[in-house]
């Protein structure tokens, strides 16, 4: 994305081995050229998409602490976005195609967590994010008032968790990525389940 209204601005202090920051700005983009004229594959395109604009603020803090054999970091950070005309893939169809959309207003906002920790030759790193999205222009299924559905494609949760050791030129790693809460529709009704994708890595330097 790209300032709308001038450059961010930005803060951040720092007290012994603690910083906090915040950035905040208006941000604008025009369609990529797959939102606009697909791939022939899994995305369809849409010529008369309009540009997204958003306004955007963030605060967090992050701080590390120990030795070089020993150490431990971690960040937490809040955020939220407040987009007019965003751009998103919607599922079409039973072919696995999505359409790239705009949705006129939507909010996101979110919560997200990070540690990473070393032991000698061990390192861990952990992540989590929390996501609340609203689609503005939409409302759900409910009979009694309008329940504003999530944006598509967007998790609720996901948490990341990597484990590597190094003996010697040689590391190994392993990891696996949990993500929940994600619908691949504009209104709700399509649900996807929750997955777990595991990945593990022999790398020699």
């Amino acid at each position: 994305l790209r300032p709308a209204t001038g450059p961010p601005k930005n803060s951040e202090y720092t007290i012994g081995a603690l910083t906090l920051a915040t950035h905040g700005g208006g941000l604008a983009r025009p369609p990529s050229f797959v939102e606009r004229f697909g791939n022939r594959g899994s995305f369809i395109g849409e010529r008369a998409l309009r540009p997204e604009r958003a306004w955007t603020v963030d605060a967090g803090a992050r701080a590390k602490v120990g030795t070089h054999a020993a150490w431990l970091k971690g960040e937490i950070v809040g955020f939220g976005t407040w987009a007019e005309d965003l751009i998103v893939f919607v599922n079409q169809g039973a072919y696995g195609q999505a359409k790239a959309t705009n949705i006129g207003r939507a909010r996101l906002l979110g919560v997200e967590a990070y540690a990473e920790a070393a032991v000698e030759d061990a390192t861990l790193r952990v992540s989590y994010t929390r996501l609340a999205t609203s689609n503005l222009s939409e409302c759900g299924s409910s009979l009694l008032q309008c329940e504003r559905p999530s944006l598509p494609g967007r998790p609720a949760d996901d948490a990341v968790v990597d484990l590597g050791y190094t003996v010697g030129p040689i590391t190994f790693r392993y990891g696996v990525d949990i993500t929940s809460g994600i619908q691949a529709d504009l209104t709700g009704a399509v649900q996807v389940p929750a997955r777990a994708l595991h990945n593990a890595s022999v790398t020699c330097r």
